[in-house]
């Protein structure tokens, strides 16, 4: 099992659709009426992108550390 301590490790192994969903390119989003098609590698590239802007810009790999270490301490597990 791997750990990771931040976001930015994270995002560096971050595998998409291509690298695991066969036929990936059929695949679209926004299948909304009102909304564009989207080829949807290039959309999780760009949700990607934004979350890490979003992690970025206000200091949340804090937050969900916190969140992690309680969720494991409600488990009965432990970080350490």
């Amino acid at each position: 099992m791997r750990s990771y301590n931040s976001f930015e490790q994270i995002a560096q192994r971050w595998r998409l659709p291509d690298q695991w969903l066969p036929d990936f390119e059929r695949y679209l989003a926004h299948t909304h009426k009102e909304k564009e098609y989207e080829p949807f590698l290039d959309h999780v590239r760009l949700v990607n992108e934004y979350a890490l802007r979003l992690v970025r810009a206000h200091s949340l790999d804090v937050i969900v550390d916190r969140l992690i270490g309680d969720l494991l301490e409600q488990s009965g597990c432990s970080l350490y």
